[in-house]
């Protein structure tokens, strides 16, 4: 009811491949999609033929996890079966005066993802999608709380739908899907909390190949949802937009330009007109240059706008958040036949209008649009590898400098909050990944390294978490078990320097920790 994804307990074995558009994507995502987009994608098999594999862990803290993967396909139909399991007791260490080990942090997850494919003809597709995941968990307290016994249930149940038909000049697309999720927390202090969200999506676009040089995508969504929960009662949300690219391309393809826009209706209320425009011209041999600009926006949720109990109280009146997301950057780009080195330095600004901020009002809590938020910064990446013979080496480097402040405040709010970095939002990270392979062996170097993070508004230094640099040391081979049957065995050490740190305040992580991981994956490939 909050509209947002528990990433804590998404199987990433489910999904073949995730993908991260950075900045806003509203004028063709739609609503939420300001600071990024995250996508999910199951692939099928690209040859013909059975494809089976089974994965086990078993790491500190008693973390246990299994996933098994079936998969068919032929040149007609194809399909895919994945399960998992996950148990864990959670029970590390802790520098805790109140207590020696993590309580109330037990996990027990199971998922299970099906995909099927179908080719209707030459020219037709159609594709469907199965997602059920059920997932029980006790929350733990935190260093400074005794222990209430908190519990949470949660179920999804998602179910998509897409055909698809192409020519030679253009694409056309329908899908459909339903989700459902239900949530249910209860603890000694707290009365059982039950809520249970619907949402049914509609989407139909074509893309059309103008001319050589000029293509076009327009569509049409529906999002309809529904919650019910005591806190808010039932509730309902209907959404309608039309959406529409145009991409050109120039200089024999070393350059592209696109201009989208999206116009929405939300409960029979016109949203203000969302638009984009980016592109990308390459100067040279392995020299791009990136730019882009987008309105974005993003609704308030159920709970912003309806949530009533002893201790708070929702605002019907809230407007929505609302950004101008602006990025530029350079890419670099090198290859050889034994070598292969690039960079990208990225600049990018996010202004968010009308920010959503729960703030005590009296006696309760209460949302309100309280402040202008103005996030920018610079990022880079630099990576690259080399072959010697048996050997490869590769080694990946990142940045981020993130100045992200309140530049304007609204309803009475402390003048001292102005130009303040936002909480839990870091100034600096960096990171990077040193990896040497020979044959089917590698040991890799990670770590990761993150600034000193403010946890009060007012950017007390007394309460500010300090940064922490952590490391991850892996090693792995791979190697024929059995004919056409390949095993992976891995050995992975998490937190390796043992570094006690939080990423949220009294909310301590484990120290240093161990995970082995055996993967066995067998193909019966059809020759043809």
């Amino acid at each position: 009811m909050n509209g947002v994804t528990d990433f804590s307990l998404f199987p990433a074995s489910l999904s073949d491949e995730v993908g991260i558009q950075h900045g806003g994507g509203s004028s063709l995502q739609g609503s939420g999609s300001i600071g990024g987009t995250v996508f999910l994608d199951d692939r099928l098999a690209p040859a013909s033929g059975w494809h089976t594999s089974i994965a086990a862990t078993a790491g500190s803290f008693g973390d246990f996890r299994q996933f098994a993967k079936l998969g068919y396909q032929n040149e007609k139909w194809g399909a895919s079966v994945k399960l998992f399991h996950a148990a864990a007791e959670n029970d590390y260490k802790l520098h805790s005066s109140l207590r020696e080990r993590q309580e109330n942090a037990q996990l027990a997850q199971w998922a299970l993802s099906q995909t099927t494919a179908v080719k209707l003809g030459h020219r037709q597709s159609l594709r469907s999608y199965l997602w059920l995941q059920k997932s029980e968990r006790n929350i733990p307290p935190s260093s400074t709380e005794l222990n209430a016994h908190a519990r949470q249930l949660d179920d999804v149940t998602r179910i998509g739908l897409e055909w698809t038909k192409t020519n030679s000049a253009n694409v056309l697309k329908a899908r459909a899907g339903y989700f459902e999720e239900g949530l249910v927390f209860f603890s000694d202090v707290v009365d059982t909390s039950d809520s249970r969200s619907r949402t049914f999506i509609a989407e139909a676009e074509q893309a059309f190949r103008l001319s050589r040089k000029q293509t076009l995508r327009v569509g049409a969504h529906f999002t309809g949802q529904r919650a019910d929960t005591r806190e808010t009662g039932q509730r309902e949300r209907l959404r309608w937009a039309a959406f529409g690219e145009w991409s050109l391309f120039f200089l024999k393809e070393k350059g592209r330009v696109s201009l989208s826009a999206r116009q929405e209706l939300v409960d029979g209320a016109l949203i203000p007109v969302l638009a984009s425009a980016g592109g990308y011209l390459q100067i040279k041999n392995g020299v791009k240059l990136l730019a882009g600009l987008s309105r974005n926006y993003n609704l308030p949720t159920f709970n912003d706008l309806y949530w009533s109990d002893a201790f708070a109280r929702g605002n019907p009146g809230l407007k929505p958040e609302t950004s101008w997301s602006s990025e530029m950057g350079v890419q670099l780009e090198k290859k050889s036949s034994r070598d292969h080195w690039s960079a990208r330095l990225n600049a990018f600004s996010n202004l968010v209008d009308n920010w959503i901020l729960w703030a005590p009002t009296g006696q309760v809590w209460s949302p309100q649009n309280k402040r202008q938020v103005w996030a920018r910064g610079l990022e880079v990446f630099a990576g690259g590898g080399v072959k010697r013979g048996f050997w490869r080496m590769a080694i990946q480097l990142n940045g981020s400098f993130t100045h992200s402040t309140i530049r304007r405040i609204f309803e009475n709010a402390s003048p001292a909050l102005l130009n303040k970095q936002l909480i839990y939002t870091p100034v600096i990270g960096a990171g990077g990944t040193l990896t040497a392979t020979c044959k089917k062996s590698f040991l890799q170097y990670g770590h990761q390294f993150t600034s000193r993070r403010f946890t009060t508004t007012d950017n007390a230094s007394a309460n500010a978490l300090p940064g922490f640099g952590t490391g991850r040391l892996s090693i792995g081979t791979s190697f024929y078990a059995l004919r056409k049957t390949i095993a992976v065995c891995q050995f992975s050490m998490y937190n390796i320097w043992n570094q006690s740190y939080e990423v949220i305040g009294a909310r301590p992580v484990p120290g240093r920790n161990f995970r082995l991981e055996i993967r066995i994956s067998f193909d019966q490939v059809k020759s043809h």
